[in-house]
């Protein structure tokens, strides 16, 4: 009898606790059942539909949004003004802004002097709202810049130098972003590991290269991951500084995308269909793009061994 008490009460406690966890994942479950499961399928069928007499219709020729869309990749040129800046973005990201993140991490985390100021002043810019940079960055473009070069026509944010003057603001203020994940990735870093590699005579660039870099190592693929699945929607700071009026050579492809489905402050309700093509064509060479990068950075990437 006792135990046959006992096994109901543990099973009340069961049941209690199977209801409060129910209980607690039924709103973000039906949150993510509408805005993820909903909008990504009716996007979907959205691609293989046209916009006829004020409502969306599945189209005669199924894969006449594809057909568009993929012409539009060779022949349109701010789609393909977008993919080359895209491209762009991502390599100076990876090339030049993680490799920035990373070493001055290191100096932050080997407690260089006035390293704490440093900490401070690189990682403002990732907690500050990005209008007030819009803010800044245009007075300074517009009326500070010229000034200091004594050149009053110099005009950064018109004609072809928005993409250059906006993506080069955008790299010098990002890059402190990611550093406080790899200094936490650093912080745990094994300390007898560092101080073996001390008595083993290791300076501090292989100590770098041997110890820290090894360990930072998944961090690293997790964002080099994610802007790899994130290139296809890269809009950079170009709405927020023109909202749709950016000239065609500063497109990337999430701004190209947010124009066709919203230009002029309006929505083009008839371009839906082919904005649903293009993200359903983007998914499909994301998707092996992304786990392909990720297999190979930790086929090959360096190992803490």
């Amino acid at each position: 009898m006792a135990q046959t008490a006992t096994k109901n009460a543990f099973n009340s406690k069961r049941r209690s606790e199977l209801m409060f966890v129910t209980l607690c994942l039924i709103y973000p479950m039906v949150i993510f059942a509408i805005f993820y499961l909903y909008v990504n399928f009716n996007s979907i069928l959205l691609a293989f539909k046209v916009y006829e007499n004020g409502k969306f219709v599945f189209a005669d020729d199924l894969f006449v949004n594809f057909r568009t869309m993929l012409v539009g990749f060779v022949s349109d040129y701010q789609l393909t003004t977008g993919i080359k800046n895209s491209l762009i973005i991502y390599v100076v990201g990876l090339a030049i802004n993680m490799p920035l993140q990373i070493i001055f991490s290191y100096f932050i985390w080997k407690k260089i002097p006035l390293s704490g100021f440093f900490k401070v002043v690189i990682f403002i810019p990732s907690i500050v709202s990005s209008m007030v940079y819009v803010t800044v960055g245009g007075y300074i473009f517009k009326f500070i810049i010229p000034e200091v070069l004594g050149n009053k026509e110099l005009f950064l944010l018109e004609g072809s130098k928005q993409f250059p003057t906006v993506f080069i603001y955008g790299l010098l203020i990002g890059v402190g972003g990611n550093i406080v994940y790899y200094l936490g990735a650093m912080s745990s870093t094994d300390q007898s590991v560092v101080e073996y590699g001390k008595l083993d005579g290791l300076n501090s660039p292989r100590e770098f290269w041997h110890i820290i870099l090894p360990h930072i190592w998944p961090t690293m693929i997790s964002f080099m991951v994610v802007a790899t699945s994130q290139f296809f929607t890269e809009k950079g700071m170009f709405y927020a500084f023109f909202s749709g009026g950016a000239e065609p050579s500063a497109m990337t492809l999430g701004y190209y995308f947010f124009k066709l489905v919203f230009g002029g402050n309006t929505l083009n309700t008839p371009y839906f269909p082919q904005g649903a093509a293009g993200g359903f064509i983007f998914t499909m060479l994301a998707v092996p793009l992304t786990f392909g990068m990720k297999y190979l950075l930790e086929r090959f990437g360096p190992s803490e061994d």
